[in-house]
């Protein structure tokens, strides 16, 4: 059998959306939550908040990525 990098099937691929500076994270198996929740904590927190897959790819991001940087929190 041959190893590829994808998912096996009977497993789930989650959403870990972050926010560094506050460190509140929200775990969520649906990518438009995964979304809609990145975009309300980026909202209500006016901070940079990402979205990472089960691999640890970020695949979405709010807020301005810059300014968590210069604070030391990427």
């Amino acid at each position: 059998m041959l190893y590829n990098s994808s998912i096996h099937m009977n497993e789930i691929m989650t959403f870990e959306i972050h926010c560094p500076e506050t460190g509140e994270i929200e775990t969520t198996a649906d990518e438009d939550r995964a979304f809609d929740l990145c975009y309300a904590m980026s909202e209500d927190e006016t901070k940079y908040v990402c979205i990472r897959d089960t691999f640890g790819n970020i695949i979405g991001e709010y807020g301005d990525v810059m300014d968590a940087v210069d604070q030391g929190y990427m």
